[in-house]
Parts: structure tokens; sequence; C-alpha cells
């Protein structure tokens, strides 16, 4: 699991937490399983439900990937009426 899943489960239960001996508690609990620094992790914490990432979408994700491929084609293969010595 990675440290931004596992930044998501904590941070429902650091937002209901009412007292500050709680929220230290969960983020003590946070900072030893991730790693993270204690600021970089209370911050993480506070807003991590900011940034809304909308869910992968398999004809798109396939779509992009595509013409990420053609594009890397075209610079990967010499140019036309170009010599190279």
């Amino acid at each position: 699991m990675t440290r931004k899943k596992i930044a998501f489960l904590y941070v429902k239960r650091y937002r209901k937490a009412r007292r500050k001996k709680d929220k230290s508690e969960i983020l003590d609990e946070f900072e030893r399983v991730v790693g993270y620094n204690r600021n970089y992790a209370s911050w993480l914490l506070r807003h991590a439900l900011t940034q809304q990432y909308e869910p992968l979408n398999p004809a798109k994700l396939r779509k992009t990937i595509v013409k990420r491929q053609r594009k890397f084609h075209s610079l990967a293969t010499p140019l036309k009426g170009v010599y190279y010595e």
C-alpha cells in the first residue's frame, strides 16, 4: 500500500477527532507508520482531501497511452530527407 493510500485512511480519523490529545495520538501513529516528518504529516492530514483525483477511466487511459506511444515513435524514427553521416 502506498503512503498516499495510507494517508487517506488516517485523514477521516484525524478530522473526526475533537480533542487535541486524540489528534496528537493519531498523528504519532501516522508518523510511525509512514515515516514522514511530524510537520509534514500534520499538514498532509489536514490537506489530503483538498485535491480530488478523478477515478481512472480505462478507455481514456488507453487513449492516452496510444497517443504517447505514437508521439514517442515519431520522435524515435529518423527524419525523412535528413541524412546522417
